[in-house]
């Protein structure tokens, strides 16, 4: 879902992982064919949408990542990790905010500091 109420009813696009160091070098041991979708919603993702994606992954790739701008329901994650179909991996708003930070993709680390207020007590004026 792109918006409130606009569906694109495609998945997004086919990516193939293939364990290559360079583009010319194609290991053909290992190659992993992953269709991802990216989908924009407020409320919890249904298992519905999980079984329309599995379904585009049918004979098209061998696992799937869904990524959402939500959660996703008790239901969906059963859905993901149902016994015998292709795998989905589930990556929420904040697993990818998580994965951006551990790869440092798009964002900058900043320290934060504190003022530790114990050690300047001595300093201070008496309270009244």
């Amino acid at each position: 879902m792109v918006g409130a109420g606009i569906s694109d009813n495609n998945p997004d696009p086919l990516a193939v992982a293939t364990g290559r160091k360079r583009p010319q070098d194609p290991n053909r041991l290992v190659t992993d064919r992953v269709l991802f979708q990216c989908k924009r919603h407020t409320k919890q993702v249904s298992p519905a949408y999980i079984r329309e994606f599995r379904g585009a992954l049918s004979s098209r790739a061998d696992r799937g990542i869904f990524l959402a701008t939500s959660t996703f329901s008790a239901e969906a994650k059963r859905e993901a990790s149902r016994e015998g179909a292709a795998p989905i991996e589930l990556v929420d708003l904040d697993g990818l905010i998580s994965l951006l930070a551990e790869l440092q993709l798009g964002v900058t680390p900043r320290t934060t500091l504190a003022v530790d207020q114990a050690f300047f007590r001595d300093y201070m004026p008496p309270e009244r």
